[in-house]
């Protein structure tokens, strides 16, 4: 008989143990998104973007489950938080699993600021010669508000740059993405400083400049961080 075990790395649960203790205690509201499911080199995948909130803050998940345990650096994560305005507010870039491993939960972290927030993450899989890269649906929001820009433009540096909330082919990524800086306003992250590769420990966090829609002026900086969870089957 096998069953999955969820590893002590979850930040979830330390979650679920501070709402059973603090007061006052705060409704948590949970949605995700219809799942999507594709096999390579002899594992199923699933996988599927959560979206969590309640009266303070907001953070979303992107989540994978696999029918097996799979090998070291088969999965690859990466958890996306956009705002109304299709703007990105929470990333964690780019990791992939050191331990074998049967699923994956992966958060940018919280986001404590009022609106209205989806979740859409991305995922790779392992083909047997580098990776495939697949887009999860996005979430319903946790609260509908209108006015969401999917316009992409150019600038006079030749740079594309809007929002990436609707773009379903990695090809497709603005070189400027639509981002909300950590002191709250409004610029534009590269592209690859947000879905670069980069080799950190898993749980740390990295900061990037915010710029301009002109892709030169710094205006802030932005926060990639991640939280997460693994699970692995045991079998009996």
């Amino acid at each position: 008989m096998n069953k999955i075990v969820k590893k002590a790395l979850c930040y979830l649960s330390v979650f679920v143990l501070l709402l059973s203790v603090a007061t006052p205690v705060f409704a948590a509201t949970s949605t995700s998104s219809p799942e999507k499911s594709v096999t390579l080199l002899g594992y199923t995948y699933r996988y599927w973007s959560t979206l969590l909130g309640d009266e303070t803050s907001v953070w979303g998940y992107i989540d994978v489950m696999a029918d097996d345990n799979v090998p070291v650096g088969y999965i690859g994560v990466n958890s996306c938080l956009y705002n109304d305005s299709g703007a990105l507010v929470k990333t964690t870039g780019w990791e992939y699993n050191d331990d074998e491993i049967a699923g994956w939960s992966r958060s940018a972290g919280k986001y404590y600021q009022t609106g209205t927030y989806y979740s859409k993450g991305q995922v790779k899989f392992y083909n047997g010669n580098g990776y495939y890269t697949y887009t999860a649906y996005a979430t319903p929001y946790i609260s509908v508000k209108t006015g969401v820009s999917t316009q992409i433009l150019t600038n006079a540096n030749g740079l594309t740059y809007g929002s990436d909330m609707l773009v379903e082919n990695g090809s497709d990524t603005p070189d400027l993405i639509l981002a909300i800086g950590t002191d709250g306003s409004e610029g534009y992250v590269y592209a690859g400083d947000v879905y670069g590769e980069y080799d950190e420990d898993a749980l740390s966090s990295r900061f990037i400049p915010l710029y301009k829609e002109d892709g030169v002026t710094v205006i802030g900086m932005f926060e990639v961080s991640c939280e997460y969870s693994e699970w692995e089957i045991i079998t009996e």
